[in-house]
């Protein structure tokens, strides 16, 4: 049991630096949220999708990565086919949570943030959910174990960089 937790947890700390992060992050745009509450509003959804295609992408490489010897032309052509879903989904999922959130608070710009950044953090996420797990195989790490905290913790960090600066961009001006 004690094994178990020693191999396990300081993976997590991951989460536990990003979520103090992303408060830091979320922090340095107090004022652009006090003023444009919609962005308050959209946050889970838009790390919620993230961190979903990260997951997904993840378990497609950790499959991928599951033989004794890794074929990295099977890899590669993984890599490919992930990056191109992941192209679609993040589009799938930027316009859809972008028209109801036009259809409810009515705020053209703001809606435009939320899908841009539903795209932008669905792409980078499904890169991560493959690059990461890769990464950690190589420098002989269990990617099983190692792979789901680091993946989550970056990817809500990038997420969350691409909200509020493509928020701060578009709408501070």
């Amino acid at each position: 049991m004690m094994a178990s937790f020693r191999d396990r947890f300081p993976w997590l700390l991951f989460n536990i630096a990003s979520g103090i992060i992303c408060a830091f992050i979320a922090g340095r745009y107090e004022l652009l949220i006090s003023h444009i509450t919609i962005l308050a509003l959209f946050i889970t959804i838009i790390l919620a999708l993230a961190e979903s295609v990260s997951m997904q992408s993840m378990t497609i490489t950790l499959q991928a990565l599951s033989p004794k010897k890794i074929y990295w032309k099977h890899f590669f052509k993984t890599l490919r086919l992930e990056i191109i879903i992941a192209l679609i989904l993040g589009l799938g999922g930027g316009i859809s949570v972008g028209l109801i959130a036009m259809l409810w608070k009515k705020q053209l710009t703001a809606t435009i943030v939320i899908l841009l950044s539903i795209f932008l953090s669905m792409t980078s996420a499904c890169l991560l959910g493959i690059i990461i797990p890769a990464l950690i195989r190589k420098i002989h790490f269990d990617p099983k174990i190692a792979s789901g905290p680091i993946v989550l913790a970056v990817s809500d960090v990038v997420t969350l960089i691409f909200y509020f600066n493509i928020a701060s961009w578009l709408l501070a001006h």
